[in-house]
């Protein structure tokens, strides 16, 4: 959709394997894990990929985003969202990580 190939992971475990095995250009998280705390999830992302982290939440508590962005999450987002939005988003982290793999 939209030109996007996605893969799905259903576990913070299975989302951590498969980002190091893919290489992704951009994670797109749900903190809702059944799993893993979100926000220790995008700490241990962070260190092992260096593409953009957007994170998807129900969560809107100024706490729990400034914790996300903390851990290294380039964006937040909060549910419920316009996919419009949320696809203007994903194309400004992408340009974001161009110029600075160009600049690195």
């Amino acid at each position: 959709m939209h030109g996007y190939r996605v893969e799905c992971a259903a576990t913070g475990a299975e989302a951590l394997q498969r980002t190091i095995v893919a290489s992704p250009d951009l994670v797109l998280l749900d903190l809702g894990l059944p799993d893993v705390d979100g926000i220790d999830l995008c700490r241990h992302l962070k260190l092992r990929v260096t593409c953009p982290v957007i994170v998807v939440s129900g969560d809107d508590q100024v706490e729990r985003v400034v914790a996300a962005l903390d851990s290294g999450a380039d964006d937040y987002v909060v549910k419920p969202f316009a996919p419009s939005v949320l696809l203007a988003r994903i194309r400004v982290a992408l340009r974001h990580g161009v110029v600075t793999a160009q600049l690195a």
